[in-house]
């Protein structure tokens, strides 16, 4: 991968397939899939960097018990997260996915971590 690190089926630094990996599935969603990854979860151990490799658009962004964080820059309200962004998570008020109006969801937010 770009930072020339020996990787078997991809680098999670860089979000990229390794050299013996020519072949892979990918998946072109409907709309921008965001992460919410916590600073303390290892790049190693995160789904985020496979969604990345294996599924376009998909932001991978940070959460450290406060603050969002997408490479560094603090990420607040009006950048993007908006009503028509619906967070994928369990709970018994949870609405079920058949009752979305899908057409009119722009983002999709979903939680990685073992917290």
């Amino acid at each position: 991968p770009g930072c020339r690190k020996s990787v078997n089926a991809f680098c999670y630094r860089c979000a990229l397939p390794g050299p013996h990996l020519t072949v892979y599935p990918q998946v072109l969603l409907p709309c921008p899939l965001v992460i919410i990854k916590d600073v303390r979860e290892l790049e190693s151990k995160s789904t985020a960097v496979q969604a990345r490799i294996l599924a376009k658009p998909v932001h991978a962004v940070d959460y450290d018990g406060g603050i969002l964080t997408n490479n560094g820059e603090i990420i607040t309200n009006d950048q993007g997260i908006s009503e028509s962004s619906v967070l994928l998570f369990p709970s018994a008020d949870a609405q079920s996915a058949e009752t979305v109006d899908w057409s009119t969801i722009k983002q999709i937010i979903v939680i990685d971590g073992t917290w």
